[in-house]
């Protein structure tokens, strides 16, 4: 059960740049536009997903690609991977609990949400930048991330994004440090979920500082939340699916010539959660739990990458390391009695226990040449 109530209250989002001013930019041709024109013409969509040694104007690249800026989603207090699917068509998520999930795309599905099945091969690569942290039935809940854009391809990208991408990839694109401008942002985010639901909040912060105009320069994100869950325990009147979740990261780029850029990054995080565990037989949003249904996931994530310009080739690394740590514990008594008690007492007490560590090293090396040849 995936879906959330959403009603019965306000959403609420107040931006404060707390260093430095907000500026807008406007293409001329929109700001010569008639009077009483009130519209935005995009002229042009950049994106890395061929990556080729630029950019590449969207409409030139001979796949299906979809292209979402954070604003998009930012404005509806959205941001995970549940809230992209449903802006990119033929592409759904199915959760369990927080960071315990499967990516549908164009229909193809390998099985359903095994959290004991980690190490079985997906079928949506997820991507940070160039750091991969695909999990199958694990791909991590990042909120924290300071996104310039999400790019989703759909079909076949394994010559790409390798084996893992055979239905498609998710590319997350962050912000990279500005290396001469001092600026920071502070968004808070409140609604309500209705039904079983109650009062969520989220707070994110970003500053950026540079350490030396134009040579380096910082990037610091924080995000806190809560969500109050909107599924209830039958049997104690408590709702089993509320989420906590702290994640911070840091972002330093370094331009050490005129040829040689260095970009490195740090992401923690840590969400404690219920499950979305609901029964065939019982009223909607409603379980049945004799002990407690959590998760837990811990997330280290780092990345070292080197871009250098060799003239008409551009040559790309880009180390990652990923240490992972997750519990997930449901209650299991409901299915084993339901048949005879039909979900009423007496219930045995049983307990789905499954606990996983992850630690995942990529190095990837790319020679890009610059020739408008292949």
């Amino acid at each position: 059960m995936g879906k959330h109530l959403i009603g019965h209250g306000a959403l609420v989002v107040l931006s404060l740049g707390v260093i430095g001013t907000a500026q807008a930019q406007v293409s001329a041709p929109a700001a010569q536009a008639g009077a009483g024109v009130n519209a935005e013409k995009i002229e042009r969509v950049e994106v890395t997903a061929t990556r080729a040694a630029g950019a590449v104007d969207v409409q030139k690249v001979p796949a299906a690609v979809t292209v979402l800026k954070p604003e998009s989603l930012a404005k509806f207090g959205l941001g995970n991977l549940g809230d992209i699917a449903s802006q990119v068509p033929a592409m759904s998520v199915q959760e369990q609990a927080p960071g315990v999930n499967n990516i549908t795309m164009r229909g193809l599905v390998v099985r359903g949400i095994v959290p004991s099945e980690i190490q079985d091969s997906s079928l949506v690569a997820v991507y940070v930048d160039d750091m991969p942290v695909t999990l199958k039935s694990g791909n991590p809940d990042l909120k924290v991330l300071d996104l310039e854009r999400i790019e989703v391809l759909q079909g076949p990208q394994g010559t790409l994004f390798g084996a893992g991408a055979m239905a498609g990839a998710v590319r997350q694109i962050t912000q990279k440090p500005d290396t001469n401008e001092l600026f920071g942002s502070v968004e808070a985010v409140g609604s309500r979920t209705s039904g079983f639901g109650g009062n969520n909040h989220n707070l994110r912060g970003m500053v950026n500082l540079p350490l030396k105009s134009e040579v380096l320069g910082l990037r610091l994100t924080g995000y806190t939340g809560n969500d109050s869950g909107y599924i209830r325990n039958a049997l104690t009147g408590a709702t089993t699916n509320a989420v906590s979740t702290n994640q911070g990261r840091a972002a330093m780029r370094l331009r050490a010539s005129a040829d040689l850029l260095v970009d490195a990054s740090v992401t923690a995080s840590n969400v404690k959660g219920g499950v979305n565990d609901a029964y065939a037989g019982l009223a909607p949003f409603t379980t049945i739990a004799l002990l407690p249904q959590n998760s837990n996931d811990n997330l280290q994530l780092y990345n070292l990458a080197l871009s250098y310009d060799l003239g008409r080739a551009q040559l790309v690394s880009s180390t990652s390391y990923l240490h992972r740590d997750t519990l997930y514990l449901t209650s299991a008594q409901y299915p084993a009695t339901a048949f005879i008690f039909g979900g009423k007492a007496p219930l045995m007490q049983a307990a789905y226990t499954i606990g996983n560590a992850v630690t995942d090293f990529a190095q990837e090396f790319r020679l890009n040449s610059k020739d408008a040849g292949p």
